[in-house]
């Protein structure tokens, strides 16, 4: 985050968020810098863009997925979870739409 001068947060971003292979590769480089065993590892990513980020783990967690992710972490035998969120929340695991 960008902070200014008085030391407080402004809500802005230094640079561009890493998103989809650009995550994934940042953390594998941070893990082999840091000897981290990825196959140990677990991720925990809701959006298809992470994609890269999950299958670079032993342990990739889907929550509350959107649905691209739910279908191929069905398919890949991932773990999908739907953890508590706020009333609302408009997403559900079910792909048709309806909550379950």
């Amino acid at each position: 985050l960008v902070v200014d001068d008085r030391g407080r947060c402004t809500g802005h971003l230094v640079s561009s968020p890493l998103v989809g292979e650009s995550r994934a590769a940042f953390m594998q480089a941070w893990a082999a810098e840091h000897d981290v065993d990825l196959t140990a590892s677990y991720a925990y990513a809701d959006s298809h863009s992470d994609l890269p980020l999950l299958a670079a783990v032993g342990n990739p967690v889907a929550v509350r997925p959107d649905v691209p992710l739910y279908r191929h972490a069905r398919r890949q035998g991932w773990s999908i979870v739907d953890w508590a969120s706020p009333a609302a929340a408009g997403r559900s695991l079910n792909p048709a739409g309806g909550r379950r």
